[in-house]
């Protein structure tokens, strides 16, 4: 083990996720990859990481699930050490109008999001609470300050995790571990590229800046919220959206 900050990023074999990894490993922090299944992408991202000169890992986790959870905790506490920085950025989209969306929809995308964060934050904030230091950072949405049509579930969840935010940050706050929440509108993902070229262009017009963010803008600003140079904000919510929900 080094003497190095350590991060766990979940959800960051690819996109967002990625990009903080790997802007958290530029800044001189080992990073824990968690993902769910694609086993290739994560030893990628772990293989990108450690050209930086910091140890890297990967954890197969489904952060909804209690019990892999907690197994991903200790292995990360056992192969790279206590855990500093928690970036909850875990996410799952299963878009449908109310009236159509099934009761599994809502509980998938519910328990992705939200308890995720509230897993794996219950977990983490024990070694943390311990050193009286640390930095939690949730990736939410602008769906959930403005509301989206067609995505019920995402929203409400999103929108939970601001409000998790806030509350975590009053309760942690006498550790002095620092709670925060970016909210990206449109960035280029792999998401965005799997929508139709119309939708995008439509959405696109949407933003007064004219374009969607990079993943890496996010990674960036990621790297700051946690870093000490960001030692005197809590509790907020960054939006990061070209100006969609001014």
């Amino acid at each position: 083990m080094s003497n190095r900050s350590v991060a766990l990023v979940t959800g960051s074999s690819r996109g967002i996720g990625k990009a903080i990894a790997l802007q958290l490993a530029k800044n001189g922090m080992d990073v824990a990859i968690n993902y769910h299944s694609n086993d290739e992408k994560a030893q990628q991202v772990c293989s990108e990481i450690e050209q930086y000169g910091v140890n890297a890992i990967a954890c197969k986790a489904d952060v909804s699930s209690p019990e892999q959870v907690e197994a991903m905790l200790e292995k990360v506490e056992q192969e790279l050490g206590s855990v500093s920085v928690l970036v909850n950025n875990a996410g799952l989209l299963k878009d449908n109008y109310l009236m159509m969306m099934s009761e599994s929809q809502w509980d998938s995308v519910l328990d992705t999001n939200l308890k995720g964060a509230f897993l794996t934050s219950q977990l983490a904030i024990k070694n943390m609470i311990r050193a009286r230091a640390g930095a939690i950072l949730n990736i939410v949405s602008i769906s959930g300050l403005v509301g989206t049509e067609g995505q019920a579930n995402y929203a409400a969840s999103k929108g939970g995790l601001i409000a998790l935010t806030r509350s975590m940050s009053k309760e942690l706050a006498r550790y002095n571990i620092r709670v925060n929440a970016i909210a990206p509108g449109f960035i280029s993902t792999e998401m965005i590229g799997q929508m139709k070229e119309s939708i995008i262009e439509e959405q696109r017009k949407k933003v007064p800046l004219k374009r969607f963010g990079e993943a890496e803008e996010v990674g960036k600003l990621a790297g700051f919220m946690v870093s000490d140079d960001n030692s005197y904000m809590t509790g907020q919510t960054i939006v990061m959206d070209g100006g969609l929900s001014v």
